[in-house]
């Protein structure tokens, strides 16, 4: 597995952590930019253009079609869905209950970074996912994978999808040292088999 692959390194760790969950029977199958939804249609607007001898209605472009693709689409076993359900809780329970008894669906997840300093993605994710769920019933995960935050005095708490479930091995040990160390991300995350055994 290549980071090139993938448009940012947040989604790569996610791909480790996806990886990792699918070795422990936490996941059945991921899927990367699965497919995309359609938002809005292409609108146009009627406008009346005097010519020579006659007024002519003409057809302007107002805006074009908008399009979503989730960054990923993963399917949770059993196992995981219940190891997992307070993870991706709304996304599961806005899922039509009939679906629900079928089989564990998809969950479609946007994986973001930690810092948006304008916080403009974070405002056009919240307006796509509200319409994704307007439109196609599907509410979409918004997952960070790691990222510390000033707690209360000067101590660092950690959060996101890492700090709440587990970390990938390879994330959580700093390199190139002769004695295994582990790093923030390591001292702060379990890793899966302790997660899966519940010694979290």
């Amino acid at each position: 597995m290549n980071r090139d692959n993938f448009r940012s390194d947040e989604e790569f760790d996610f791909v480790l952590w996806l990886e990792e969950a699918r070795e422990h029977g936490l996941i059945s199958e991921w899927t990367y930019e699965p497919r995309s939804f359609k938002l809005f249609d292409k609108q146009t607007y009627l406008e009346t253009v005097q010519l020579k001898t006659k007024t002519k209605p003409v057809e302007r472009h107002l805006h074009a079609e908008a399009h979503y693709t989730p960054d990923f689409a993963i399917t949770l076993t059993k196992h995981g869905l219940v190891l997992l359900f307070d993870v991706f809780k709304a996304s599961y329970l806005t899922i039509p209950i009939y679906l629900r008894a079928m089989n564990v669906p998809q969950i479609w997840i946007d994986v973001k970074g930690s810092f948006d300093p304008h916080q403009n993605d974070t405002k056009n994710f919240s307006m796509v996912r509200k319409v994704m769920y307007n439109k196609h019933g599907i509410w979409v995960a918004k997952v960070i994978p790691f990222f510390k935050k000033k707690g209360k005095g000067k101590e660092s708490v950690a959060k996101g999808l890492f700090a709440e479930t587990f970390a990938p091995e390879c994330l959580r040990w700093l390199k190139n040292r002769k004695v295994p160390t582990l790093n923030s991300c390591g001292t702060a995350c379990c890793g899966v088999a302790d997660f899966v055994r519940g010694d979290a």
